[in-house]
Order: structure tokens, then C-alpha cells, then sequence
């Protein structure tokens, strides 16, 4: 279990699910080339990289202020993501009124960039 954040770097993969969707079984030419030369400078980049992460991970985890700081700011992040969510979805719930049309409001958020352009895909 332990080699997993290296195979994962190795990998390039940000996290074990992503992984297992984008990782496909190595070829045997692949498999040859990494017994024969070793891993690339790349691969091996990767895998400091991913050493690094772990180790600050770590680091934190032991440190109380450090993980009470992590997890604060956790909690501001998804906090901050749920009203955007929120304000996303809203204005599509409320009711039309005399002073509320939701054509006025998309066309709002249309020019100020906060909706996509709608339309075909491949325009």
C-alpha cells in the first residue's frame, strides 16, 4: 500500500480512481523499456514530487495547528463553493414577478460570463 502514491505519480494520476479511469494496462514494449533503462526523468520527477506532497501531508497531520489551519480553510473553500453552486441554481428557481424575469437575468449573467454561451458543442 505503501507504493501506491509512487505508482500513482508513476502514473501521472491525481488521485487511485482517476487511475483506474484514464490508466490503461502498460504494453509489453512499455514493460520492457522500464525493466531494461528504469524509469524516465519524468516518471521520476513524478515521483518526487508525489514524495513531497506525502511528506507535507504528513508533516501536517502531526502538527495540531497545522491540521486545525487545513481543515479551516477546508471549510471556507466548501463554503465558498456552495454559494456559488447556490447562486448558480437560484435565480433559475425563483418565480417570474413584475420586477423578476429570468430571460432579464440570464441575459445579465450571459454578458457578465457567469453562463456559456448556449449552443452546439462542435460551433
Amino acid at each position: 500500500m505503501a507504493a501506491l502514491p509512487l505508482l500513482l505519480a508513476a502514473l501521472g494520476a491525481a488521485s487511485p480512481m482517476h487511475a483506474m479511469r484514464t490508466c490503461a494496462q502498460p504494453t509489453a514494449a512499455s514493460q520492457t523499456r522500464m525493466m531494461i533503462f528504469g524509469p524516465s526523468e519524468s516518471q521520476k520527477r513524478a515521483q518526487e514530487e508525489q514524495m513531497k506532497v506525502q511528506q507535507a501531508m504528513l508533516a501536517r497531520r502531526r502538527n495540531p495547528k497545522a491540521t486545525e489551519k487545513y481543515f479551516k480553510d477546508l471549510e471556507e473553500r466548501r463554503e465558498k463553493t456552495s454559494v456559488q453552486w447556490f447562486d448558480k441554481f437560484a435565480w433559475q428557481r425563483k418565480a417570474d414577478s413584475a420586477d423578476y424575469n429570468k430571460m432579464d437575468e440570464f441575459k445579465k449573467r450571459l454578458s457578465a460570463g457567469k453562463i456559456k454561451e448556449i449552443g452546439d458543442a462542435d460551433q
